[in-house]
């Protein structure tokens, strides 16, 4: 033991003896708590952890006294200034807002934005999830700060940028806002002014009615979520920058309709509750060359449609109009992986081409405690559906309540009981269709299949 004990002194010695520059990097990759608790390892780390230069403060450090953080933040701050220490992230979340940490606020945001060489800035409101209720808002000097990289901002309101304001924030490369309100002339600025932007995410704010995104020669992710009042049709969003990876879009009903943009290198296209059309799906192969990502999440205005790709490695189809089963033809010679989850089994989906080993799953609706003839017609459409999806290594899941979240659901597998039953099929069509997995999900209160379920559904599937 004795011998151990000095073996790890020596090694932490050793330790001890590495750059500062590199012991910092070390220390960034804790948490704010774990880093003070290097403290105690020797003497050369007993000041290391307060000198490092990504600070991360949360109210819950201080479990139940939430308003000593700025006093505490305060001081921190004052003692990185006072003895010239670098700060490179720096990130707040508080729960209140209050005149003390508004007036802490407005003292240390110009401070370490503008005169200690901040590249990280990221602060959170965690009291409430209303913007309309946000009483802080942050000024317009943010943008003024010549060392910021990254801006993360949630549950704030920025302040309108004055006309005769200018943005100095040339090497801004990540911007997060959540929850925000922003004036249309302020984002207008920064987005003109900023033109390395690589990550740029808007989610559930308020005061944008237009988005337009060009010459933006660096913009690789684009992430947009619209809250309940951006879904209207006076609104408008224009994308024009090629450079684009990937793309994720939220409640924009219109945008797919409308953009008339080629997309040379997009891989990933996500759009969720988007109105499209027929004929909205022939734009793919021509303005999407490189797509190898697609999910359609809820989206609507479409009964069938025809999918031509020559790169779309991935393809996820959320469907829920209840009245007009899905049909399509989908030619897609690099697919590997197809997705479908809806409350009703497709009307027809074929598959021109595919790549020559490929994987599906499906999550489909339904009542599983039927009697025998609603059983066997509901098990005859999922058996046409399936033998379009032979070819694949299936994945099936049956749930007896449609949710979006199936993780609360119950997994049961069915097995076989007692004797085998003689197979059987519908009027010797084919053989059962083999899948690789098959799961029903039930929540705690769904009875559990009826034994005419479960009859038929033998007869069109079977496990590998």
């Amino acid at each position: 033991m004795k011998k151990q004990a000095i073996d790890c002194e020596a090694s932490m010695d050793r330790i001890s003896q590495l750059p500062q520059p590199l012991l910092h990097d070390i220390l960034c990759l804790l948490s704010q708590k774990e880093a003070v608790q290097t403290s105690v390892l020797s003497k050369s780390w007993r000041y290391l952890g307060s000198t490092r230069p990504n600070l991360d403060f949360h109210d819950s450090f201080f479990r139940g006294k939430k308003e000593k953080l700025p006093s505490f933040v305060d001081k921190t701050l004052q003692r990185y200034h006072d003895q010239k220490l670098p700060i490179q992230e720096l990130r707040l979340a508080m729960s209140g807002v209050n005149p003390k940490s508004i007036s802490f606020l407005k003292k240390w945001i110009p401070i370490v934005l503008l005169n200690m060489g901040v590249k990280t800035f990221s602060l959170t409101f965690l009291s409430t999830y209303h913007i309309k209720s946000v009483k802080f808002k942050l000024p317009h000097v943010v943008f003024q700060s010549e060392t910021l990289q990254s801006l993360y901002l949630y549950l704030c309101k920025l302040t309108q940028t004055p006309l005769d304001s200018v943005i100095l924030c040339k090497h801004l490369k990540k911007l997060f806002f959540d929850r925000v309100y922003i004036a249309d002339e302020t984002m207008a600025m920064i987005l003109s002014s900023c033109h390395l932007i690589e990550t740029f995410v808007v989610r559930r704010c308020e005061g944008l009615r237009n988005i337009k995104l060009d010459g933006q020669v660096c913009l690789k992710l684009f992430d947009f979520e619209s809250n309940a009042g951006l879904r209207k049709h006076d609104h408008s969003m224009d994308i024009d920058a090629p450079t684009l990876e990937t793309v994720r879009i939220a409640g924009f009903p219109n945008w797919f309709n409308h953009h008339n943009y080629l997309f040379p290198h997009l891989k990933s296209l996500h759009l969720d509750r988007m109105q499209f059309s027929s004929s909205s799906f022939d734009s793919f192969s021509y303005n999407f060359p490189c797509l190898e990502k697609l999910s359609l999440i809820y989206c609507y205005g479409f009964q069938e449609f025809q999918l031509s790709s020559r790169s779309i490695k991935n393809f996820k189809i959320l469907y829920d109009d209840d009245d007009n089963p899905l049909k399509a033809v989908i030619d897609a010679p690099r697919l590997v992986r197809f997705e479908y989850r809806g409350q009703n089994i497709p009307q027809s989906i074929s598959f021109q081409a595919t790549a020559s080993e490929w994987y599906s799953g499906i999550l489909v609706h339904c009542d599983m405690t039927v009697d025998d003839s609603a059983a066997s017609l509901w098990c005859l459409k999922l058996y046409e559906f399936l033998k379009t999806l032979s070819e694949s290594i299936i994945s099936l899941y049956i749930v007896q309540e449609f949710v979006e979240n199936d993780e609360d659901m119950e997994e049961v597998v069915q097995e076989e009981d007692g004797e085998e039953e003689e197979e059987e099929t519908y009027g010797g069509l084919c053989e059962p269709v083999v899948v690789e997995r098959l799961v029903f999900r039930l929540d705690e209160y769904s009875p559990y299949p009826s034994s005419a379920f479960i009859k038929n559904f033998k007869r069109i599937c079977i496990r590998k």
